[in-house]
Order: structure tokens, then sequence, then C-alpha cells
């Protein structure tokens, strides 16, 4: 691990002096659970990622109208579709 660094935490007086009364070491403990908090956003953003990846992916396979091939979409071009008959 890196080197440590002095932080400064302010804390409920009461809750300090219960943690220190049962033996609690309060910078080890709030290193793990700032690791712990770490670790779950992490892997809530790559969730949340994926989920707008596999979003973005179904957007664009449902708009796939790329080129000239006629995809059934309305567009705003008064002319004849391609691979639609003429009136």
């Amino acid at each position: 691990m890196g080197r440590k660094v002095r932080v400064n935490l302010y804390l409920d007086e009461d809750v300090v002096k219960l943690a220190k009364e049962i033996g609690l070491n309060i910078s080890k403990y709030c290193e793990n659970a700032l690791k712990i908090a770490i670790k779950k956003l992490k892997e809530l953003n790559i969730k949340e990622e994926l989920i707008y990846q596999d979003n973005l992916s179904k957007s664009s396979e449902l708009n796939n109208c790329s080129g000239s091939s006629w995809c059934g979409a309305r567009d705003l071009n008064p002319g004849n579709r391609l691979g639609r008959p003429a009136s």
C-alpha cells in the first residue's frame, strides 16, 4: 500500500469516545470503510456503464439505416423511397 498521509476528520465526540472505549483503531476502521465504499462505487459505475453501452447498442440497432438501403423509417424526402413502388 502507499504511504500514509495525515487527514483531519470531524466526528461526533460520543462516537469517538465509544470507539476508544471498545478499542477500535479509528484510522484503520475509516481506511477500511473507505476501501469498501470505493470498491462498491467502482462496481456500480461499471454496471451503469455496461447498462449504458447495452442501451446504446440496442438504440443503434433500431436506427441502423445506413447507406442506400431502405430501412422502413419515415423520412422527409417527398420522392419515391428505395424499395417502395411508385404511387
